[in-house]
């Protein structure tokens, strides 16, 4: 490994040292009959191979059981190479395994790069280690980029520290997994923190949400699924998700379409629209909703707060915020999610909601486009939407509201199909759903929407290569 050309190089050890007429090494034997250096590697012979590359950003961390002290291991592992981490630790292998793969996984990360380097990697462990010696290193090159979402079990432990260790909420200038630089904030809500941040891989500014909420693995791992979903529907009035991930204290973020304009709720707050106007926007909201209900995404809460009318010459609905609202409280599965306001009646007696939850809380947002007040009463409702011109709108809008869920649409994909009209609340042609998701019972795609193609199967360990005798004599002892 040490002799072949490479970015970066990881080397874990777990192993007794011993001592030999060489001076100190590591077993790699379960019996040390005969000549002990047949069967160890001596720490000086790993050290000249280090030394040997000392230009390329390199961590080993040795886990040494045995009663030789640990300082002394170092002494002859250490490099002093500005590139190179070395760390000797007096602990178990396991717990020092989890430690490390811990710090791989996200808990090392350098909040100046969004990268594991030498010298995030030697500050943590010199914090979670406490019987290791370690060689530092100043590095800030890469030795690892986490990919993809974090594991969601780092949150479980991490919280546990969070008592003890103040949470930093000002991110400015800070790197986040997937090379999301900080570069302010936007605003502040009961989940959590946006901020405005660049993606440096691919040039673009962005909108980062940090949850500052305290939520259990599970609740994070099925809350990363639906952000998944999410992240695959490309539609204009649902937001884009970009990336989602752990930050290195255990705090999920959202990294999301970044969107210029007022959120509905602050729009009414000058007073009720024109019907026309609001016919528009909810012709939009049920094409968003129906895109979602298609991939198998429930959204939870839709009210005013959540959507997000972007200025242009024609304006545009987007729906944000998916799933968030199950984050609240326990976040038990069963938890029921949604605001009150525009709760549906299931909701309000503590069950969960589905999608037809959401259609019922879409026509709510319908009614406060149009009512001058709040609409409690029944007949209040109806009187705000005999204002829209559509008559299958109409009463597509009075059946969502039914008190019951089964006499309500099954999803938002059969409501456009029966509203029929609706420009753009179809399933979009070409909209691949996805992996894995159905259709709600009763609904239809639009034409020309397609399944997801079946994507080819790897195999396995493509990149990795067997042995050969390239490795002859680069092992201590082989024969």
């Amino acid at each position: 490994m040490l002799s072949r050309s490479a970015a970066a190089r990881l080397l874990v050890v777990c192993a007794e040292i011993t001592r030999t007429l060489e001076g100190l090494a590591i077993v790699c034997s379960p019996t040390l009959d005969g000549f002990q250096e047949d069967a160890t590697v001596a720490l000086d012979w790993i050290a000249s191979r280090l030394q040997r590359a000392s230009d390329v950003p390199t961590a080993v961390l040795v886990a040494a059981s045995g009663a030789h002290d640990v300082a002394a291991c170092l002494d002859l592992l250490g490099t002093a190479a500005a590139e190179q981490i070395v760390a000797v630790n007096a602990g178990t292998s396991i717990a020092t395994l989890r430690v490390v793969l811990d710090g791989l996984w996200g808990e090392a990360i350098d909040l100046a790069t969004g990268t594991v380097t030498p010298s995030a990697l030697a500050s943590y462990l010199g914090r979670r280690l406490d019987r290791a010696v370690i060689q530092p290193s100043s590095s800030i090159r890469t030795l690892l980029a986490p990919r993809g979402l974090a594991r969601a079990d780092l949150a479980e432990r991490t919280v546990q520290r969070r008592d003890e260790e103040e949470e930093i909420d000002e991110l400015a200038g800070a790197v986040l997994p997937g090379r999301f630089r900080i570069v302010g904030e936007l605003g502040r809500g009961g989940f959590g923190v946006v901020y405005r941040a660049h993606q440096e891989l691919i040039d673009r500014d962005v909108a980062i949400k940090v949850m500052s909420i305290r939520i259990d693995a599970e609740a994070m791992r099925r809350f990363a699924l639906e952000i998944r979903a999410v992240g695959r529907l490309d539609h204009s009035n649902v937001v884009r998700v970009y990336h989602a991930d752990v930050m290195r204290d255990g705090r999920l973020f959202v990294a999301m379409e970044l969107l210029d304009g007022p959120t509905l709720e602050a729009t009414l707050a000058t007073g009720p629209l024109a019907p026309t106007r609001a016919q528009v926007l909810v012709r939009q909201l049920i094409a968003g909703l129906a895109a979602a209900h298609a991939a198998g995404v429930i959204h939870g809460d839709v009210k005013p707060a959540n959507l997000i009318v972007v200025q242009g010459n024609e304006p545009r609905l987007v729906l944000l915020d998916f799933g968030l609202s199950r984050l609240a409280g326990d976040a038990a599965p069963s938890s029921p999610g949604g605001t009150a306001a525009f709760m549906a009646p299931e909701q309000l007696r503590g069950e969960r909601g589905d999608a037809s939850a959401d259609l019922y809380a879409a026509a709510l947002v319908a009614v406060a486009l149009v009512a001058e007040a709040a609409c409690h009463d029944p007949a209040d409702r109806a009187r705000a939407i005999a204002q829209f011109e559509n008559e299958r709108l109409r009463a597509a809008l009075e059946r969502c509201l039914a008190d019951e869920p089964a006499a309500r649409f099954s999803s938002a994909v059969e409501l456009a199909a029966a509203i029929g009209d609706l420009a753009g609340a179809t399933l979009p042609a070409g909209t691949a759903l996805a992996a894995g998701a159905t259709l709600p019972v009763g609904a239809a795609l639009s034409a020309g929407a397609t399944l997801p193609a079946a994507h080819p199967v790897r195999p396995p360990f493509r990149i990795a290569a067997p042995f050969s005798e390239e490795d002859h004599g680069d092992f201590y002892g082989r024969a």
